[in-house]
Parts: C-alpha cells; sequence; structure tokens
C-alpha cells in the first residue's frame, strides 16, 4: 500500500502511541520556560531590528527586500525540513533549531563589530529569526502532539501563544531602552546567549520517537503525501490557508509599521514600543477571554477572530493614526492570536499525527508564497507611492481572505439547512 493511500485511509484524527511518555509538571515548566526564553530573543529580532534598519541610510528599501529574499530561501526549503523533521526525533528539531539560531548569531555578532559589516549583521539575524518563526512552530506542535492527550491540544496551543506574547510585551516595554543604552555587539551576543539556553533547557526534556515508519522514503515522496492528505480535506485546506491572512499581515507589518511611524507619523522608537506593548496585551486578552471561546468551534472561532482582525486593519486605511495604529493594535493581538489558536488546534485534532510536520510545512510553505507577493507588493508600493498605499494593497488580501471563509461559512450552513429539510420529508 502506498503512504498516499495510507493517508486517506487514516482516521481524522492525531493517533498516539500508548507508550508515548506523557508531560509532568516539570517537565511542563521547562517547555514554557524555555519556549519562553525563545519568545524573548525571537521578538526582539522581529520588532528591533527592523527598526535599527530603517534608521539607516537606505533603510526601507534594503529592509524590504531582505525581507523578500529571506522569505523566497524559506520558500523553496521550508517543505523537506518539515518532511525531514517528520523522520526524526521531534525533539532533534525542536532543540535544534534553537542552536543553530545561537550559533547564527556568533556570526551576526562578529559582523556587528565593524561599521562596514553592520547592516550584514542585522539581515543576517533578521534571516535566523524568520527561520526560527516559521520552522519553530511546527516543530513545537508536533512534538506537543506526540506526547499529549488530544483533549489538552487548545490548551497547549493557548499556552504557547500566551509565552509568545509574554516575550513580545517584555521586548516591547524594553525595547526603547535597550536600543538606547546597548551596542548592536552587546544586543547580538545577548540574543545568542537566550537561544543558547532556551535549547539547553528544552533538551532536558523526554524524547519522542519518529512517528512515520518509513524512514527510507524520498523526501519530494513525503511532500506529496502531504498534498494528498489535503486532497481528501478540501475545506480543511482552505481554512488553514486562508486563515494565514492575519499572520501575513502581522509579518508584512514587521516591515510596515516602522516605515510608516518612522517617515509618516514621525513617530519614535517609543510609540513603536507601545504598539507591541499594546498588540501583545491584546493577544494576552486571549486568556481572558478563554471561557468564552471553549464554547465556540474552531472554525467559528477563526471567523469571529478574523472578522475582529480585519476591521483593526480596515481601520489603519481609513485613518492612518497613532490611535488606530497603536492602540487599536490591541484588537489585532486577540484577533490573530485567537486565530493561530484555534488553527493549530483544529490540525492536530485532524491530522494524522504521523504526519504532522510535514502537513503543517506544506501549508506554510504556500502561506509563504502569499508572504512573498504580500512582502513584494509592500516594498513596491512603500517606496514607489508611500507607506499607506502599501497597508492598503494588503488590506484588500486581508478582507478576500475573510471573504472566503463567510463563504465557506455560508455553504456549511445552506448543506446543513438541506440535510435537515431532508429528514423532515
Amino acid at each position: 500500500m502506498s503512504p498516499a493511500s495510507q493517508i486517506s485511509k487514516s482516521p481524522p484524527t492525531a493517533v498516539l502511541s500508548n507508550s508515548s511518555p506523557q508531560f509532568a509538571k516539570p517537565q511542563m515548566v521547562l517547555l514554557v520556560v524555555g519556549t519562553l526564553i525563545t519568545s524573548l530573543a525571537q521578538g526582539f529580532m522581529l520588532v528591533g531590528v527592523p527598526w535599527l534598519i530603517v534608521q539607516m541610510p537606505g533603510g526601507t528599501p534594503l529592509l524590504g527586500t531582505a525581507s523578500f529574499l529571506i522569505n523566497i530561501l524559506i520558500f523553496f526549503s521550508g517543505p523537506l525540513i518539515g518532511a525531514w523533521m517528520d523522520r526524526h526525533n521531534r525533539k532533534t528539531s525542536f532543540v535544534g533549531i534553537r542552536l543553530v539560531a545561537a550559533l547564527g548569531l556568533v556570526i551576526s555578532a562578529a559582523l556587528s563589530h565593524h561599521e562596514l559589516t553592520l547592516p550584514w549583521a542585522f539581515i543576517c539575524t533578521l534571516t535566523l529569526v524568520n527561520f526560527v518563526v516559521t520552522f519553530d512552530q511546527s516543530a513545537r506542535v508536533a512534538y506537543a502532539q506526540s506526547l499529549l492527550d488530544r483533549s489538552k491540544f487548545r490548551t497547549i496551543n493557548t499556552i504557547f501563544e500566551l509565552q509568545n506574547q509574554a516575550g513580545n510585551l517584555v521586548v516591547g516595554a524594553s525595547m526603547a531602552m535597550i536600543i538606547t543604552h546597548l551596542s548592536p555587539q552587546i544586543i547580538m551576543w545577548g540574543l545568542m546567549s537566550l537561544f543558547f539556553t532556551s535549547g539547553i533547557l528544552l533538551a532536558l526534556l523526554p524524547g519522542s520517537p519518529p512517528v512515520d515508519r518509513d524512514t527510507h522514503q524520498p523526501l519530494l515522496a513525503a511532500l506529496r503525501d502531504a498534498a494528498q492528505y489535503l486532497k481528501t480535506r478540501p475545506r480543511l485546506a482552505v481554512l488553514s490557508v486562508v486563515s494565514f491572512a492575519p499572520y501575513i499581515c502581522v509579518q508584512t507589518g514587521n516591515f510596515l509599521v516602522p516605515v510608516l511611524l518612522a517617515h509618516t507619523l514621525n513617530g519614535t522608537v517609543e510609540d513603536f514600543a507601545l504598539f507591541e506593548i499594546s498588540f501583545a496585551l491584546g493577544a494576552i486578552g486571549v486568556a481572558l477571554s478563554a471561557r468564552v471561546t471553549a464554547r465556540f468551534s474552531p472554525f467559528a472561532l477563526m471567523l469571529m477572530s478574523m472578522s475582529a482582525f480585519t476591521l483593526w486593519y480596515l481601520s489603519q486605511i481609513i485613518w492612518p493614526s497613532m490611535l488606530t495604529i497603536i492602540w487599536f493594535a490591541f484588537v489585532a493581538g486577540w484577533g490573530n492570536s485567537t486565530v493561530r489558536i484555534a488553527r493549530n488546534s483544529w490540525l492536530m485534532d485532524e491530522v494524522p499525527a504521523q504526519y504532522m510536520a510535514r502537513v503543517l510545512a506544506f501549508l506554510q510553505t504556500i502561506m509563504i508564497a502569499m508572504k512573498i507577493v504580500a512582502l513584494g507588493l509592500a516594498t513596491w508600493f512603500a517606496t514607489s507611492l508611500s507607506p499607506w498605499h502599501a497597508l492598503a494593497i494588503i488590506g484588500v488580501g486581508q478582507v478576500v481572505a475573510l471573504g472566503v471563509m463567510v463563504i465557506v461559512a455560508y455553504l456549511k450552513y445552506q448543506r446543513r439547512h438541506t440535510a435537515a429539510k431532508a429528514t423532515m420529508i
């Protein structure tokens, strides 16, 4: 029997081996602390480094071009890395990502000691954080899925999201002080230390055996298996893809928000820090609404949070100001985090464990392709016309994604309504 046929006949749940180790409380603490330290490092790399680049002469086109090229690199390497992750111990990739990032930051730190190579230090750091953000999410979701009971999936995804945003909150509160008082060299060495410490802590967690038994299957064949599985679940595939829209807006915002604040609204690094704090507080607000959101299905939750995020994005386009960009970011933080929690919980519940990493990597490859287009358009519009035009064109994509989700919801309602009528006849 071919692997593709095995996928189509697999039950639509994440099957866990009875021999899989389970998290004890101390191990859960290690998991949360280790990933929180990672969030601190990648949070500064995502927001602090773009701000530093924008402040350099020619920084705006440099940041846009670098972000565009980095995502092209991730686009071609992502599926192969995801398939590799499925064929090896999940902890290997989970820990290895952090140690590779620490090694890369040693190179960045060395480059940052000279003014001529400082831009390359920033670009190297930006490349590292984009790889970490892209692949760490797949690694940690796949790792947690292999060790936890299905009833814990939404809980662990909420914990992951909260510690991510707690890291961003700390970064936002301290970013202005760090950029003002510390040199790039000290910042790079500090980031390296955070990733190294995180990797060591997570290395203490229990390992999980690779759930894919066919270790000799070619990588490209493994990717075809992921595509074959998603073909059998078109609704899951479509909703997963369109639910990436808020994330793409946020990632594009890592380029656009510094440009808007610095060059359109004459903002300072303190204003940028306030934006990060407002966004992170909204995401942390997910915990406050957990009891309410638990009553909804993942699809209904995605639809509500996508709508909230879209309203925030449109408010920036209609009235670009400190109010809409900074303070209304609270709504965006809640919407983006809730979408991600609902999507990851749904995928963990639906996708067989032995294909989880490659399915996530396959979906993320599509997301990266969308992000490449978004970054390319944003860079061109921001440098050729204005940052507002770039914001508007990305907003169109967000509205289209919400429209697709609304159409799927309507079709789902129609099918249920038709089925209910048929039973009454």
